[in-house]
């Protein structure tokens, strides 16, 4: 087994088989490339579990149960309900490996990326939850409070006397609307 590497992996993985060589005291040319291809398959399969917390993204939060040929570095977060070796891993993030399923178990804090949705999610002690921040808007409980800035409003004109309590309470308004930035200046 060939694995190709970045340069700087390279070096580090000469590095680490020389290493071990010298504690081993390997000598022969066929034991140095069975030590160089697994300790090769034993970074590749360490960065791509790195990869699987660094750069957590989720392809659902709706399947249920396994797919039938997932892809090694796939991950997906287990609802309730999960059926065969998802079964009793609901909030848990199953990932695919060369090796099988692995599941990662949540910690506050925990942010995910889910594919099919376009959201984020977050793990707090209430379990999982989609962000409040989200490409269309911020939420609050689940009700939209802030959504895409607006265009600008014009300021009130005209009107009598008795209409300047009004225009300046408009006026008020407006300008906190916009030192919020929530719409733009006329």
């Amino acid at each position: 087994m060939t694995v190709q590497m970045e340069p700087v992996g390279q070096a580090v993985l000469e590095l680490a088989v020389a290493e071990v060589k010298r504690w081993l005291r390997i000598e022969t040319q066929a034991d140095d490339a069975a030590l160089h291809d697994l300790a090769a398959s034993a970074i590749a399969h360490a960065e791509m579990l790195l990869d699987l917390l660094t750069h957590m993204r989720v392809e659902s939060v709706t399947l249920a149960t396994p797919p039938v040929a997932p892809v090694p570095g796939q991950c997906w977060l287990v609802p309730s309900g999960g059926t065969d070796v998802w079964s009793g891993k609901a909030g848990q993030i199953a990932a695919w490996t060369e090796g099988g399923w692995r599941f990662l178990g949540p910690i506050e804090g925990m942010r995910v990326f889910v594919s099919d949705s376009g959201l984020s999610r977050i793990y707090l002690s209430s379990g999982w939850t989609t962000e409040n921040a989200r490409p269309d808007g911020y939420y609050v409980n689940g009700e939209k409070v802030v959504g895409a800035r607006q265009g600008a409003i014009a300021e009130p004109v005209g009107g009598s006397v008795i209409d300047a309590e009004c225009r300046s309470a408009v006026n008020a308004m407006l300008s906190v609307l916009r030192a919020h930035g929530l719409i733009t200046s006329p």
